[in-house]
């Protein structure tokens, strides 16, 4: 019962992001550090817009000025699979387009392009219903 409770709200939050509609994209900002990292929140890097399924914990985050890199992992409160279609769902919906979809070694990678970014996202099962993902941008 607990498990299908905790479904009914990942899926209702989920839902709630892909109908934000996709904005301007912002650009970059130009003074980025040379190296920088983070715990707890998205780094300015990160479009406003970009879809982070709830209820997610920033974990670490890294800025890499010189490469124009962002890395930021995370947890879910969400099964992979629920995860995964989230992303290949609101990814879209936000002006991005999935370009691949594999699935190795017990996780899913999610390669994408748009507003400027290649992008991947990398997720893997951490507990039951508890994703981890890796989130990483380089700007083109």
């Amino acid at each position: 019962m607990a498990t299908a409770i905790s479904a009914v709200i990942f899926l209702a939050a989920c839902s709630g992001s892909a109908a934000e509609p996709a904005t301007t994209t912002e650009p970059l900002p130009r003074d980025l550090p040379a190296l920088e990292f983070g715990t707890g929140v998205l780094p300015v890097t990160v479009p406003l817009n970009f879809p982070i399924p709830e209820p997610s914990a920033i974990t670490t985050t890294m800025i890499d000025g010189s490469r124009e890199l962002t890395e930021v992992a995370f947890n879910v409160g969400g099964a992979l699979h629920d995860v995964t279609s989230f992303y290949t769902t609101n990814l879209p919906n936000l002006g991005y387009e999935v370009t691949e979809v594999s699935d190795e070694g017990g996780g899913t990678t999610i390669v994408f392009i748009g507003h400027g970014i290649d992008g991947a996202v990398t997720l893997k099962v951490a507990g039951q219903n508890v994703t981890a993902g890796t989130l990483i941008f380089v700007y083109a």
